[in-house]
């Protein structure tokens, strides 16, 4: 980049001594102690903010002689929006073009004749403005960041098919026969003994008690052949008294067993031939049975 060192004035000093007088009077402030005669705020601006525009003057000068040049810049343009001074645009090109900035120099230099187009520097500041507009076109243009294309996708793969197996076919369970019901006939058969046995001991319990019977009627018959108030006879009286209630209760206990035992004997065997006149056709195994009779 082409570095032009124009011929400016100083930092906000012109190089005529009537415009010299008029900056150093315009700009004039104390330094450590009051001055004697200031110049006044112009119309439109506090007192306030003249000050303070006046110390960013002074700020901006002194950064612009330490070549601190963005720094000076920013204190010019809020010295220039706190006062409105011309002489600020002026100093503000200066800085602008320090920083090779010239379309934006240019820009100042010509606010700057606006705001004065009478000047005493107008021919040269016009100079300036042509010299800096034909710098700006000589730069090459701003080179935008290259557009960088996204990334293709990845390609997608085919997702495998997976073949799934038919389920397979299980067989039936092979069907299990019934177990037979016994029939009437065969659980008639089982119960039979048991009602012969009751019959029978009932029977037999029956014969011993009209035997132990007979006894005590035999001895009954002892004793009253024998005299009365004897020993003996008192004796022989309550052996035949217990054999008699005992010929009683094993009379009544067998004749209730015999009966009992006739009776279930008797519905058994009726069963049995309600049963044997039933035929029933069951299934064993690979066929089925025919049970019952005729």
């Amino acid at each position: 980049m082409m570095h032009v060192e124009p011929p400016y004035r100083p930092l906000g000093f012109p190089r005529r001594p009537v415009l010299l007088f008029a900056v150093l009077f315009f700009w004039c402030v104390p330094l450590g102690r009051p001055a004697a005669r200031t110049a006044e705020a112009p119309p439109g601006v506090s007192p306030q903010d003249w000050e303070r525009s006046k110390e960013l003057f002074v700020r901006g000068a002194q950064l612009y002689k330490e070549q601190k040049f963005a720094e000076a810049e920013q204190a010019f343009v809020e010295a220039h929006r706190l006062s409105g001074a011309p002489d600020l645009l002026f100093n503000l090109g200066r800085v602008a073009e320090k920083r090779g900035k010239y379309a934006e120099a240019a820009d100042y230099l010509q606010r700057y004749l606006d705001a004065r187009p009478r000047a005493s520097d107008r021919r040269q500041v016009e100079s300036d403005i042509k010299r800096l507009r034909k710098a700006a076109e000589a730069l090459p243009p701003p080179q935008e960041p290259p557009q960088l294309e996204p990334p293709p996708p990845p390609p997608v793969q085919p997702t495998p098919q997976v073949q799934v197996a038919p389920p397979a076919q299980v067989p039936p369970p092979a069907q299990i026969p019934p177990p037979v019901q016994p029939t009437a006939q065969a659980s008639g058969n089982r119960l039979l003994w048991p009602a012969l046995g009751v019959a029978l001991g009932g029977g037999a319990l029956l014969v011993a008690g009209i035997g132990v019977g007979a006894g005590a009627m035999a001895l009954a018959r002892q004793i009253n052949m024998m005299p009365e108030g004897s020993r003996l006879d008192r004796a022989l009286y309550q052996q035949g008294l217990a054999l008699e209630g005992a010929a009683i209760a094993l009379d009544v206990v067998g004749a209730v067993g015999l009966l009992a035992g006739g009776a279930w004997m008797g519905v058994l065997l009726y069963r049995d031939r309600a049963a044997r006149r039933q035929v029933a056709l069951s299934p064993h195994r690979m066929g089925f049975v025919l049970q019952g009779g005729f």
